[in-house]
């Protein structure tokens, strides 16, 4: 039946069904990606599976459900199924240029706007800075004019500098859609960088150098002569982003579109144990970019050691519980290469997140307890 349908026509089905949002986009994408065989050999059977996923994850209630797995109880890197970079890549040379937006996409942060704007006001001693800063926080309008503002209010004289240090320290690269642009620009396609930013283009410029993010062409959001890039060929054109409103607006043109859900939203969506809010925000941030940017695809036991086991020895050692380490240590001496390198990889990145963020983010004995209990079972037999 739809094999007899012309190529054209069924691509353009798949659009319709995959294209609705953001959820329903990355639900059919990992949809498609956990078996591609079955797309291509029961192209019936997965185009009845796409349809009720376009309808669930269009009601508000049941949505945040659909693909709503469990840390430890799931095998989450078979669900949350990103293309490989040849995949995608392949696809991409297809066109003749790429459209990509910068921060969220290429370039993440380990700290939120608001968390930054506290530090901000924290170090400079001026009270209610955090608020009107947030106030005050217009993609369309420069630095400069946000902080004249804020100082005017404020009566302060707070340097937009700060601002501008502060994030640098925390930025970090997405070496998944790095190494897709990377290839991009190897194989002479255009890359544009649409960045909505108050941010300034020197600075903005000085942050794709540091983490070796080609690109052609920049527009910014706050600069006065801005337009979002217009492709020549908008079929030839493949738009890059972690944005899905930025997203429709080419698909409407008839773009190619790529949407590239962050790691660390991806976090979001998988149901957490009991754990604190603050030890969450930075398990959510390390896991996401460590096993979900799509840049690896990691085994059941490494992903259950690094979720589960992983966290709770670092909180043992933090309560310097030695009985529970020891029993830890004996365990470990039968574990697989791969649990321990999970390990070894959990220390390594929370110890680069501490240098870099300057904190120390603690596991809670309890939120350490709490995630080995949800992986015990399945750990369990790793150890065997």
């Amino acid at each position: 039946m739809l094999e007899k349908l012309p190529i054209n026509y069924v691509r353009k089905l798949y659009n319709v069904l995959t294209e609705g949002n953001e959820d329903v986009n990355f639900c059919c994408l990992c949809l498609h990606n956990q078996n591609r065989e079955a797309a291509i050999n029961n192209p019936v059977s997965f185009g009845i599976n796409l349809i009720k996923l376009n309808i669930l994850c269009r009601i508000p209630i049941v949505k945040k459900y659909v693909f709503s797995k469990k840390i430890g109880k799931n095998y989450l890197s078979s669900v949350y199924v990103r293309p490989t970079i040849t995949e995608l890549a392949s696809g991409m040379l297809d066109n003749k240029a790429v459209i990509t937006d910068v921060f969220g996409c290429a370039v993440s942060s380990l700290k939120s706007d608001c968390e930054i704007f506290k530090m901000i006001e924290e170090k400079t001693g001026v009270k209610g800075f955090a608020k009107i800063r947030r106030k005050y926080d217009d993609k369309s309008q420069k630095i400069e004019s946000i902080y004249e503002k804020i100082n005017s209010v404020l009566n302060s004289s707070v340097d937009y500098h700060i601002e501008l240090d502060l994030r640098m320290k925390f930025y970090i690269p997405n070496r998944y859609v790095v190494r897709l642009l990377d290839i991009a620009t190897f194989n002479n396609l255009k890359i544009y960088a649409c960045v909505k930013s108050s941010l300034p283009r020197d600075f903005i410029v000085s942050v794709m150098n540091e983490f070796d993010i080609p690109f052609d062409v920049m527009t910014i959001s706050s600069e006065n002569d801005f337009e979002c890039p217009v492709p020549e060929n908008p079929t030839l054109t493949d738009v890059l982003s972690s944005d899905y409103s930025f997203i429709k607006r080419y698909l409407r043109l008839g773009c190619v579109a790529t949407y590239y859900r962050n790691p660390e939203t991806v976090m979001h969506r998988i149901r957490h144990p009991k754990i604190n809010k603050e030890f969450r925000e930075v398990y959510d941030i390390i896991c996401g970019n460590r096993l979900f940017s799509g840049l690896k695809r990691y085994s059941r036991e490494y992903e259950l050691a690094y979720l589960c086991l992983a966290p709770y020895i670092q909180s043992c050692r933090e309560k310097n519980n030695n009985i529970v380490a020891l029993s830890v240590d004996k365990m470990l001496e039968t574990a697989s290469d791969e649990v321990k390198k999970a390990i070894e990889d959990y220390f390594e990145d929370f110890e680069n997140y501490s240098h870099q963020t300057g904190t120390v983010p603690h596991t809670e004995y309890n939120d350490g307890v709490a995630l080995y209990k949800v992986g015990e079972n399945q750990m369990s037999e790793l150890f065997c």
